[in-house]
């Protein structure tokens, strides 16, 4: 019986210890289990939209990006010049060979390049803690040993935007927009050989989590798994600033509107990882996620009828097929999915884009009458979203999704209580369930700015959290749609989203600039005037959604168009 007992105390440290942590501020923890409630919900079909509209899109003041501010540089990412930051930061200047050494005795270890050791926490804005070194270079200084890498911290300082396991770091790099070096030059810094506390046994890995996890084994507690176990590292982190001037600031927090204008949270790929044996296929990664692709999209107008039938990638194949050029089936397309696909803005885009539009999604009954009159090839169902999760989602598969959810409650717009804001909060966290079902290559998800409002940051660090989890890497920032084409200033939160063994794409560059600027290969910002003219003064006869003489009509000064 005693044995027993301590057998059963022992797997329940082991379980502790590779157990995610929980998270450190209570908001945090409340949203963060609301989420993970939210599988549970859907498969007892709770959570309802009302069957009527959702209302308009409440209009956002620029006034209130103010508020924003303090987390985000809410200008486009052309480096810009501010008063008094005329000199230009060089960090990570080149070093000279003769004050480089190969390696340094250290506390009965030897340091190296490629050497990880633990520090005294980093103390600074956006480091999150950071207490380990990824050496890149050792210098010897006149005032003394100096280590130059890459911070690293526990993912459980990351404020809950992946998941807290024990043991694991995240890369942190802090990038400038108009420093042309390669990032993991940028991202490094420097610290006296003074601060080193001791070395630790590290490893970088594109395995997704829990493969080569720090399990108890031969330690007596959690406490020295921590102090001595091995860590490992999957992830990156990256904030991109338009310069080293906003940076600068932003870091020591001299200037209030400071930030960077780019995010990511990317998985470490095959080639960074630091050993053969830690490596392991991308195919591999991806087939287990999703089942294998078809190069060049899944969609095959000559088999169109046929069920679809996935190649198989064999897992741990160490071949890597990508390498090899292939000729596209006549026809052949990327599929595209469009879920709260309104009347169909981001699906007209990806045709014009070349996609096949197949599947789509959403409950508004106007909306739906729309999007069928001009995708009639997507399979399109009138339902609300978690109806469609839990009957269909299973079901389908689509190269890219686009996510478009309800942002009302998250919009700067939004002073007072409405009906539907408890299911507008869950349906932003369907995503999650979304991506689970459907497993789609890339993703790209569309919400107001406001949602980055640091009264909302435990909400958008869970909605990261749960794409992370997922194995996800993820890269956000908030667009001017003006500088795609849309005739009015109207600032929105972009996320894209990649697969586990899937590239993740780069921000696309903009194609419009403002009349004054000359720039080769852009065209001028599309006024009002421009935009209205394509609608036909009949229109009203043909879209029961286009009645402009029903309007209420306003005593206000009249507005140039241009």
């Amino acid at each position: 019986m005693a044995n027993k007992k301590i057998k059963a105390a022992r797997l329940k440290i082991e379980r502790d210890a590779d157990t995610e942590e929980s998270p450190e501020e209570p908001q945090a923890a409340v949203i963060e289990e609301r989420l993970k409630e939210q599988a549970t919900r859907f498969r007892q079909g709770l959570g309802r939209f009302n069957l009527g509209s959702d209302g308009d899109e409440q209009q956002e003041n620029p006034q209130t990006f103010a508020d924003l501010e303090d987390i985000i540089d809410l200008t486009t990412e052309t480096p810009a010049i501010h008063r008094g930051s005329k000199s230009k930061d060089v960090r990570s200047p080149p070093i000279l060979s003769e004050v480089l050494i190969d390696h340094y005795d250290f506390d009965n270890s030897k340091l190296q390049p490629g050497s990880i050791v633990e520090t005294k926490t980093l103390e600074g804005h956006q480091l999150y803690k950071a207490s380990f070194l990824y050496i890149k270079h050792i210098i010897d200084t006149s005032d003394g040993i100096k280590l130059r890498g890459i911070p690293l911290t526990r993912v459980r300082y990351l404020r809950g935007r992946l998941p807290r396991f024990r043991n694991e770091v995240a890369m942190i790099r802090h990038i400038d927009n108009d420093d042309k070096r390669p990032e993991e030059v940028q991202g490094a810094i420097e610290i006296s050989i003074t601060d080193i506390i001791r070395a630790r046994n590290c490893h970088f890995t594109n395995a997704d989590f829990p493969q080569y996890r720090t399990v108890l084994g031969v330690y007596r507690s959690i406490a020295e798994l921590e102090h001595q176990g091995v860590l490992m590292c999957r992830w990156k982190c990256t904030f991109k600033y338009r310069d080293s001037a906003t940076r600068i600031a932003h870091m020591n927090r001299t200037r209030k509107s400071a930030a960077p204008f780019e995010y990511s949270i990317e998985h470490i790929n095959a080639q960074e990882a630091s050993r053969k044996r830690f490596t392991v296929s991308e195919n591999g990664r991806f087939n287990a996620w999703r089942g294998g692709k078809v190069r060049g999209g899944e969609y095959d107008p000559e088999n169109e009828d046929s069920p679809f039938r996935r190649p198989v990638v064999k897992v741990g194949d160490k071949e890597d097929s990508e390498q090899v050029i292939i000729a596209k089936k006549p026809g052949q397309r990327y599929t595209f999915g469009d879920l709260f696909c309104g009347a169909g803005g981001a699906s007209l885009g990806a045709r014009k884009g070349g996609f096949h539009i197949k599947v789509a999604c959403d409950h508004h009954a106007g909306a739906c009458l729309t999007y069928e009159g001009v995708f009639p090839e997507a399979d399109l169902y009138k339902l609300d979203i978690f109806d469609f999760i839990v009957k269909f989602a299973n079901s389908i598969r689509v190269d890219v999704l686009h996510l478009s959810p309800p942002c009302q409650f998250w919009s700067p717009a939004h002073t007072v209580e409405g009906v539907n804001d408890d299911t507008n909060i869950a349906a932003l966290f369907s995503c999650h369930e979304l991506i689970r079902r459907l497993k789609p290559r890339l993703f790209t998800l569309e919400q107001t700015f406001g949602l980055l409002h640091p009264k909302f940051e435990y909400y958008f660090n869970a909605l990261i959290h749960g794409f992370t989890e997922n194995n996800y890497s993820v890269r956000w920032k908030i667009v001017d749609l003006v500088d795609w084409g849309c005739p009015a200033t109207r600032r929105r939160l972009l996320i894209i989203g990649s697969c586990p063994g899937e590239d993740l794409p780069t921000f696309p560059k903009a194609t419009h600039v403002a009349p004054d600027v000359k720039k080769r290969g852009k065209k001028s910002h599309v006024t009002v005037k421009k935009m209205l003219a394509r609608i036909p003064r009949d229109a009203s006869q043909y879209d029961d959604m286009h009645q402009p003489h029903e309007m209420v009509r306003k005593s206000l000064e009249r507005w140039d168009p241009t």
